[in-house]
């Protein structure tokens, strides 16, 4: 009885042997049992690709692991170790930058503008007009840093008066509550409004001072006040829907609450009609007098990170990093798709006569700075015409 179980111990031996030289390699006939070893994926180890043959390609090795480990939860991380790079298609490499915290950008078709080309293009512009008014009074000096800046509302003037501050902070070696308005900012950087000097000592620093002034789309400036000031505060609401809903109830339980919002149209109709407008969408030549003043740098909102190294140079190493500048980032509309072209789809069902009067009120601005709109695509882009004739932004 004991021979006749060893015979069948033999033969069952015999029999998996034959099995194994049969199969060649092991892993291939336990293909279907393999599951994902998390240690090896965390360890970037890469493990044997499952249930393919040596005349698949690359790719459809991948899509057979990508179908096999997404049925049990397993397919972002397989799919982010396990297929290459070059290889994924334009929707795995959106996921995989989404999950690596990329932005979603297009890559630009513009290159960006040196600072004499945009000086240059200023200049010539505001040779055609003529230069009647004196600088701007509200026009911001800086002694110590020899620098002239003018402040323009929702064109990331917070961020840079946030710089003025921090340079105050680190002089006094002191941290300084409130913003640039702020005495102690004033008196540690000794700095002063056009308004506070003699025509004289302006003339002075402008002729001897780094002058740089920030410029914006006019149109996303506009999409910004309204978000900023109508759809996050009350600020205008009830002027607003005055003006645009005749016999609006103001009791009204939902408008008490806060839930009834005027909408971007009907804040272009309110403000575009208005005798005089509010300085947050005001244009540039009444903001800043730009073609009374030869500046020496011009930045914009949408490619300031490109150029902050040169920011900070402009304080002498009194301030170390760029602030987050929500003009560039927070405030701009949706539908961005890169950085010097992006939509603005609430001008989409404007209706013509409103845009033709908002390109007839920011025209010289966008034709001086180097802003278009597209009207079909609704789509706010950069560029000027330099004289290797080129585009820049």
């Amino acid at each position: 009885m004991r021979l006749c179980h060893i015979k069948k111990l033999f033969c069952l031996c015999v029999i998996i042997l034959a099995a194994l030289s049969i199969c060649h390699i092991p892993e291939q006939c336990f293909n279907y049992l393999y599951v994902v070893d998390e240690t090896a994926v965390n360890n970037r180890v890469h493990p044997p690709t499952p249930m393919t043959s040596q005349n698949d390609s690359y790719r459809t090795r991948n899509r057979r692991l990508w179908n096999m480990t997404s049925q049990r939860g397993d397919g972002r991380y397989a799919e982010r170790h396990f297929v290459n790079k070059g290889n994924r298609s334009k929707t795995s490499r959106r996921r995989w930058k989404r999950e690596k915290g990329h932005r979603r950008v297009k890559a630009r078709t513009i290159r960006l503008c040196t600072q004499s080309e945009r000086v240059h293009h200023v200049r010539e512009y505001c040779k055609t007009i003529q230069r009647t008014k004196p600088p701007h009074p509200n026009t911001l000096s800086d002694p110590y840093h020899r620098l002239i800046y003018c402040p323009i509302p929702k064109v990331a003037s917070i961020s840079f008066e946030f710089l003025f501050k921090r340079a105050a902070e680190r002089r006094l070696g002191k941290k300084i509550r409130g913003w640039i308005h702020n005495a102690d900012v004033f008196n540690a950087n000794n700095l002063s409004y056009f308004s506070h000097l003699t025509r004289t000592e302006i003339e002075r620093r402008i002729r001897e001072y780094t002058k740089f002034v920030v410029v914006r789309h006019p149109f996303a400036r506009l999409y910004s006040t309204y978000k900023d000031m109508v759809y996050k505060l009350a600020l205008w609401r009830r002027r607003i829907l005055a003006a645009t809903r005749p016999g609006f109830n103001f009791s009204d339980s939902e408008y008490v609450r806060g839930e009834i919002v005027p909408d971007f149209h009907e804040f272009l109709a309110w403000s575009s009609t208005r005798p005089r407008f509010d300085r947050h969408w005001d244009i540039y030549q009444t903001q800043c007098h730009p073609c009374s003043v030869d500046w020496d740098l011009i930045f914009r909102t949408e490619t300031i990170r490109d150029e902050s190294r040169l920011i900070l140079n402009l304080f002498n190493g009194d301030v170390r990093t760029v602030p987050r500048l929500r003009a560039a980032e927070r405030t701009t509309p949706p539908g961005k798709d890169s950085l010097l072209k992006y939509r603005i789809p609430q001008f989409a069902n404007l209706p013509k006569r409103h845009l033709d009067r908002l390109l007839a009120i920011y025209g010289t601005d966008m034709e001086m700075f180097g802003y278009h709109w597209n009207e079909k695509t609704h789509t706010a882009s950069c560029y000027i015409m330099t004289t290797a004739g080129d585009r820049c932004c």
